[in-house]
């Protein structure tokens, strides 16, 4: 599924214009490199249609999401210790809370329900980020981002232990 398509199912077509932030994990964009082999079709399509793309970068207790530029960009990150391609620059690039630029997140997790709960890795970066993002937006007077979960069926749980603070995603897709 392309993200023009996750975009406009899980607004309704609102997101025409789509700018995500994707996660790229340890096998690539998305997580699915190793199983999916045209996943970097899909970060491609962005790049081609003109669209802005931000990528999650960690630091110990944060995390932001910053600007990818290109193919070539994606392609020269460095990786962390947990082989995740990252960018070390920055302050080069743009913040998508400084820029309210968002509007569609999708998600990694570990386990997801089909009403949109979502088991993280533990650390709360995600569900510390929706929020402050819904606070940008607010102030900026913007919808939030719509979040995505992208699965595996065998991610997809009847229920998942979920905390006070955690964020509930608004669709996720799974094959």
């Amino acid at each position: 599924m392309c993200l023009r398509s996750v975009a406009r199912q899980s607004g309704g077509g609102r997101h025409r214009s789509c700018r995500p932030a994707v996660y790229i994990g340890a096998t690539g964009p998305f997580g699915f490199s190793r199983l999916v082999p045209n996943d970097h079709t899909r970060l491609q399509d962005i790049f081609s249609s003109g669209r802005r793309c931000y990528i999650p970068v960690y630091t110990k207790d944060d995390m932001a999401m910053v600007e990818l530029k290109s193919m070539d960009d994606f392609r020269a990150l460095p990786r962390t210790k947990w082989n995740i391609p990252q960018p070390d620059d920055v302050a080069n690039r743009s913040d998508a809370l400084l820029e309210g630029d968002l509007d569609l997140i999708i998600t990694p997790g570990v386990a997801f329900t089909a009403r949109g709960g979502r088991l993280g890795h533990g650390k709360g970066y995600y569900d510390r980020y929706f929020a402050k993002c819904a606070e940008a937006h607010k102030a900026l007077g913007r919808e939030p981002p719509r979040a995505v979960g992208l699965a595996f069926a065998c991610q997809m749980q009847e229920s998942v232990p979920l905390a006070p603070w955690d964020h509930q995603l608004d669709a996720v897709f799974h094959g």
